[in-house]
């Protein structure tokens, strides 16, 4: 890893190529569909990784950039994963998370305008303890966008979980 002017860069091996990768298709979920539209977390988009059938990234409803990330790579039989250092799904045997390299995603963002917990990495977020089943919601094997629609609502009743 090297430090150079207040940005963090991964440097890849070259000498040693990647083998084994599949690409694994991310599933975001919109906020709305799972919780009330009072609730906080109903403003956020939440990143479902296909492989590990959990939360690796949450974003904000006005911050649509992480949503263009539609797959990334992974190599189980290797140890690694594209998003290893971000990803917010700490029990994955993959996840190498890394709250620097985190953060540097969101370089317009500090830690406390993310509202981040001070012992991120630490401890599962609330999301990824177990608590949420999130395989129902996976398109695998490709992944996609679960969006709320006012319309289609309106019609069968508001089910959110909160």
């Amino acid at each position: 890893m090297l430090i150079n002017n207040s940005q963090l860069f991964i440097e890849k091996q070259t000498n040693k190529p990647a083998v084994n990768l599949i690409s694994v298709g991310v599933t975001w979920v919109d906020g709305k569909c799972l919780f009330r539209h009072d609730k906080k977390w109903s403003n956020a988009w939440f990143g479902l990784c296909n492989y590990s059938e959990m939360v690796w990234a949450i974003s904000p409803k006005d911050y649509p950039y992480p949503l263009m990330i539609t797959s990334f790579s992974v190599s189980p039989t290797e140890g690694y994963c594209e998003k290893a250092y971000t990803c917010l799904h700490f029990h994955c045997l993959l996840n190498r998370f890394n709250k620097n390299i985190f953060l540097a995603e969101f370089k317009d963002s500090g830690a406390f305008t993310l509202g981040l917990p001070t012992d991120i990495g630490s401890k599962p977020l609330w999301f990824n303890d177990g608590s949420v089943s999130w395989k129902r919601l996976v398109i695998s094997p490709e992944g996609g966008r679960l969006e709320y629609s006012e319309e289609k609502a309106n019609r069968s009743g508001d089910k959110n979980i909160e």
